[in-house]
């Protein structure tokens, strides 16, 4: 795809109903120290500041003053406090429906996805342009499209909810409905980080007795 045409397709699948937010400039110039990346804010703006796509499957954080779910300096304070060393370096700039990060890895550099149950970075792309390549050829997976409509035939999702397992999925709980939760941020954040905490870099065979937070 050209650049517009990104941009044009990402405006066509916008969520119903998506709260947009004025860009703070100030907020926005802080983050460019931060991320070396101008096709990435150009995108931020071009898409009206971010927000939900593709039925809520996919949120891009936005620049803003509101200090919330929405926000993108909020989500990463989160993520610092919850994650700590496991989430160094990174500068989360959106999720899937199930709370996963798409990050820049300030110091590795390039975009990097990073798993909230065990906390392991992938790096899928040396870019932003190149992971909107990426996610266009499998959007459905990135995102987990079918994942929120099979949940949104059922039930509701709040602008500020994700789906999370009730069995964890690295606990071996399945992808479908009678394990999804719809929990609200920042307790996903919270809870997943707990997991992860617990299960970070086991070797294999290794066994521990893991305790599960409940979503608060």
């Amino acid at each position: 795809m050209e650049y517009q045409d990104y941009i044009n397709f990402f405006s066509a699948n916008r969520s119903k109903e998506d709260l947009l937010m004025d860009l703070d400039t100030i907020l926005r110039n802080d983050f460019k120290l931060i991320i070396n990346d101008e096709f990435y804010f150009s995108f931020i703006e071009d898409i009206n500041n971010c927000g939900f796509f593709f039925n809520q499957s996919l949120q891009f954080y936005s620049f803003s003053e509101e200090r919330d779910f929405r926000n993108i300096s909020v989500v990463n304070e989160n993520f610092s406090k919850e994650y700590g060393e496991l989430f160094k370096g990174l500068v989360a700039f959106g999720q899937d429906v199930f709370g996963n990060q798409f990050a820049f890895h300030t110091e590795k550099g390039g975009v990097v996805s990073f798993d909230i149950e065990t906390a392991v970075q992938t790096i899928v792309a040396e870019s932003f342009e190149e992971w909107l390549i990426k996610l266009n050829d499998d959007l459905n997976y990135i995102a987990g499209i079918s994942y929120v409509d099979e949940w949104k035939e059922h039930n509701d999702l709040s602008w500020n909810q994700r789906i999370i397992g009730k069995m964890p999925f690295v606990l071996g709980g399945a992808y479908g409905l009678e394990n999804f939760n719809a929990s609200t941020f920042p307790n996903y954040i919270a809870c997943n980080a707990h997991l992860a905490k617990q299960v970070y870099n086991l070797k294999d065979g290794e066994k521990i007795k893991l305790v599960i937070r409940e979503d608060g």
